[in-house]
């Protein structure tokens, strides 16, 4: 079995180095004890001053390790907080990202959503003069004359916008004014069309109600069609374009 170093106290060696003093003092002079006696104190005084030093250097060393150790331990905890502050702030970013993509969206099928629905909303709207008061006061000034008014019996919209231009014509005093909702056209025609026998036989009085039709922002054309007597005028109320 090893037997294990012995490590000497300093404490130790000093009592010793006294005792060893005062065990040879009886053979020497009082001048010569005195110095042997302030050498061995001495030496044990430097080796105290050494091993003394060795100890705050190791003790230094270990603190300085330690605190080097706690310096990387804060700089690693603080950079993996850093990185997780970051990674929480990039998925923040990512999300409010994703959210606005995905909102824009929502507000762009909204904006088609309700286009599409005023289109529904105009394409089943029943038509009218928009600004009747404007239509007849147009009319007023200007000859009357004899105008037939048709449309397809099964167009029951193009049937009320027929009375509504039947009942305008006669409050401008366009008493010859006469509807026919009994014929059925077909393919029914759309919009509104003025029916003369020839262009050269087109009556005075169309100018001036294709104008009123303009005047209240009503489009309207006007189609060559042999049956229709020459000089009159027919005004066939189509489908709603």
């Amino acid at each position: 079995m090893a037997i294990p170093p012995v490590i000497i106290n300093p404490m130790a060696s000093i009592v010793i180095a006294l005792m060893k003093t005062q065990s040879d003092s009886t053979n020497l002079s009082a001048i010569e004890l005195a110095e042997r006696t302030h050498t061995r104190l001495f030496t044990v005084y430097v080796a105290w001053l050494v091993f003394a030093a060795i100890v705050s250097a190791i003790l230094t060393w270990v603190v300085w390790r330690a605190g080097n150790k706690q310096q990387d331990a804060v700089i690693a905890e603080t950079g993996e907080r850093t990185a997780k502050l970051e990674r929480v702030a990039s998925d923040s970013k990512t999300a409010q990202q994703r959210v606005e993509i995905q909102l824009a969206a929502a507000r762009t099928a909204q904006a088609a959503a309700e286009q599409s629905l005023l289109e529904i909303q105009e394409r089943i709207k029943w038509r009218d003069l928009v600004d009747r008061a404007k239509f007849v006061a147009f009319l007023k000034q200007y000859k009357s004359g004899p105008v037939l008014i048709r449309c397809s019996s099964g167009n029951v919209e193009a049937r009320n916008f027929v009375v509504e231009i039947d009942s305008a014509l006669k409050e401008a005093e366009w008493q010859e004014s006469s509807v026919n909702i009994r014929d059925i056209m077909i393919p029914e025609p759309i919009g509104l069309i003025f029916w003369i026998h020839s262009a050269d036989s087109m009556p005075d009085h169309a100018t001036a109600l294709q104008n009123a039709f303009e005047t209240v922002g009503i489009p309207t054309t006007t189609t060559i069609n042999a049956s229709v007597e020459e000089g009159d005028l027919v005004l066939v109320v189509g489908s709603k374009p």
